[in-house]
Formats: C-alpha cells, sequence, structure tokens
C-alpha cells in the first residue's frame, strides 16, 4: 500500500510534505514541536507544592486553576520553536542523520539514523532536499498535523507514534535505559525503564504462562486428540 493511501489529502498541504511528514513522525518518535516546531506558548504548571498535594491527595480539586498564583501553580513560558531546518537533516552514504534538539530538559546528544532503503524514508529524503537553506523541512503547525492525522485515522493523535516506536522499541532484549533516553530525548531514565519494565514483565508473564501450559496439561487433553 502506497503512503498517500493512507494519508489523504489536505486542502492546502501537498502530498510530499503530508507523507514525508508521517513517516518522520513514525520513524523518529520526535515530538511533533521538535517536527514543525511552535509558536510561543504559556501554560499553569504545577509548583512543587501542586504536585505533592497532587501526590498524597491523589488529585487536586477542581478549582486549582483559580488559586493565587505561586501556590498550586505558576506560569511557564516557552518561546518560538523552528522544528527542523534544512541544516539539521544531513546524508552520509546511505544514512539519514536527523540532529533535532530535545524539549522538556531533555536531552539528545547525536543525531537520529535513518536508513534510506526503510520503507518511505526516501519521502523524508525528498522533502528534506527540496527545503531552502536555513528553512523549515515541515512549514505547517501543528494543528495542521492533527487534521493530518485524524483524517488518515479516528485513532491516530501526534503522539501516538512516539508511544509506538517506544514501547517497539522495548520490546528488544537488547536495547538499554540509556539508548531510549538518547533516541527519544528523555530527561529521566524512569521513561525510558518504565517501558522497558512493562514490556518486558508482559514478556516475562507470557512466558511463566507457556512453562505452566508445558507442565500442566488440561484435563482431557492428549496428544493424540489434537
Amino acid at each position: 500500500m502506497r503512503l498517500v493511501e493512507v494519508v489523504p489529502e489536505s486542502s492546502s498541504i501537498d502530498e510530499l510534505t503530508r507523507t514525508s511528514l508521517v513517516a518522520g513522525l513514525f520513524y523518529t518518535g520526535l515530538r511533533v514541536g521538535e517536527v514543525v516546531g511552535d509558536s510561543n506558548r504559556k501554560w499553569k504548571a504545577l509548583t512543587p507544592q501542586g504536585i505533592q498535594l497532587s501526590r498524597t491527595q491523589g488529585g487536586l480539586p477542581k478549582s486549582w486553576m483559580n488559586t493565587p498564583e505561586g501556590e498550586l501553580w505558576a506560569w511557564r513560558n516557552r518561546g518560538y520553536l523552528p522544528g527542523l531546518i534544512k541544516e539539521d537533516i544531513h546524508r552520509e552514504g546511505e544514512i539519514l542523520y536527523i540532529d533535532s534538539v530535545a524539549l522538556k530538559h531533555g536531552r539528545r546528544e547525536n543525531p537520529l539514523e535513518l536508513i534510506l532503503n526503510w520503507p518511505y524514508v526516501d519521502l523524508i529524503e525528498a522533502q528534506w532536499i527540496r527545503t531552502m537553506a536555513n528553512k523549515r523541512v515541515w512549514p505547517i503547525s501543528q494543528s495542521s498535523v492533527r487534521i493530518i492525522l485524524r483524517k488518515a485515522s479516528d485513532i491516530l493523535y501526534p503522539h501516538a507514534f512516539r508511544g509506538s516506536l517506544a514501547s517497539s522499541m522495548a520490546r528488544d532484549p537488547t536495547i538499554s535505559v540509556s539508548d531510549m533516553m538518547g533516541w527519544f530525548g528523555w530527561a529521566r531514565a524512569s521513561t525510558a525503564d518504565a517501558y522497558i519494565m512493562a514490556q518486558r514483565s508482559v514478556v516475562t508473564a507470557r512466558q511463566s504462562i507457556g512453562r505452566m501450559v508445558k507442565s500442566i496439561p488440561p484435563p482431557g487433553y492428549s496428544q493424540s486428540t489434537r
């Protein structure tokens, strides 16, 4: 199936922009703001007192946002973020390197690496090639990204790619916490550990059930009746 069949047409966004964007989100697991950028933002965030209250009481009162600033919440500001620009991507041999600054106090020391013979990575390269110097590779808004994904599927949302990729990586028994932190740009090891432990707990439980099934056949079961 061609990716254009999955990602439907959007009135003002051309086919390559749409399909390469979805491919980029799928393979990189980057936050949407890290890919397409973000405008100036101001929001209310919990203070240490608010966080503590939420933990001890299992939540906050409905009126917490109406309390005086500095008690349970404080304003947070984020300046303009351009997202990925032309110079953030380069090719060496058969590898496409994507250098993205991690958000939310995270850190990503090395660029992400995509192999060009992976399906649809050529679309990412084509979008990058046609981008002018110092310009955004995907010059669209976050709301446009949501519209594109909503038209493709009712269950798709921007962060779904990040969570799905993290869960898939965590199934690999050779992956480490530091590997996942480096790729996703997480600030805390506990975030990566939560994915890894959740996936490996499922595998361990499945293996335990398998051993149980082998050692205790169900009543009336015999090899001859299969």
